[in-house]
C-alpha cells in the first residue's frame, strides 16, 4: 500500500514473485501509475472489514495501467465497489480478476479511452458498471453471472465495443 500511496506520476510497480496482501482499509490511487507482474507472477489483494464505499479507487488520472492483479472483497462491510475508477482516461486493465464484490466488481464513472481485456469478474452482483464513459473496449473477458453481468446506467455511456465475451454461471 505504501508503494501505491507514495507513488509519483509515471511510476511503475512491478512484482516478479507471487504476492498476497491483506488489507483492512481502502486504497486510493491519484497518480498516473503502472501496476503489473512479470514472469507469470500474480498479485492478490484481499480486502476485509469496514472499508467505506470501495476497496480500491483510482481517481483523476490520465494514464493508468493495471495488469495481472486479483482483487478479493472478503467479508467487507459497507463496500459497494470492489474497484472504482472515477474521472480518468487512457486506462488499461488486463488480466485482472475481481471476486466476491458485495455489489459492483468494476465501477467506472466518468472518463474516456478504457481498455478492459482478458479479465474475469466472479461472484459479483454487477460485474461491470460503467457510467458517463466514452470509448470503452471490453475484450476476451469472462463475466460471472450475477444479477447483471454488465450494467449500463442510462447516463452517457457511448462508443462501447465488446469482443469475445463469455457469460459464466
Amino acid at each position: 500500500k505504501d508503494a501505491v500511496t507514495n507513488s509519483a506520476d509515471g511510476d511503475v510497480l512491478l512484482f516478479t514473485n507471487d504476492v498476497t496482501e491483506n488489507y483492512s482499509e481502502s486504497i486510493l490511487i491519484t497518480t498516473d501509475l503502472t501496476i503489473s507482474t512479470k514472469y507469470g507472477a500474480r498479485l492478490t489483494l484481499v480486502f476485509s472489514g469496514s472499508l467505506g464505499t470501495y476497496c480500491i479507487k483510482t481517481v483523476n488520472v490520465n494514464n493508468f495501467d493495471l495488469r495481472n492483479v486479483t482483487f478479493v472483497a472478503q467479508d467487507t462491510v459497507g463496500v459497494a465497489n470492489c474497484y472504482q475508477i472515477e474521472n480518468s482516461g487512457n486506462v488499461t486493465i488486463k488480466n485482472v480478476r475481481i471476486i466476491d464484490a458485495p455489489i459492483k466488481g468494476l465501477s467506472i464513472s466518468g472518463g474516456s479511452n478504457f481498455l478492459i481485456e482478458g479479465c474475469r469478474f466472479e461472484d459479483n452482483p454487477y460485474g461491470l458498471y460503467p457510467i458517463r464513459v466514452v470509448d470503452i473496449q471490453i475484450k476476451n473477458c469472462v463475466l460471472g453471472f450475477g444479477d447483471r453481468a454488465v450494467y449500463f446506467h442510462d447516463n452517457g455511456v457511448s462508443n462501447i465495443s465488446f469482443k469475445n465475451l463469455t457469460i459464466a454461471s
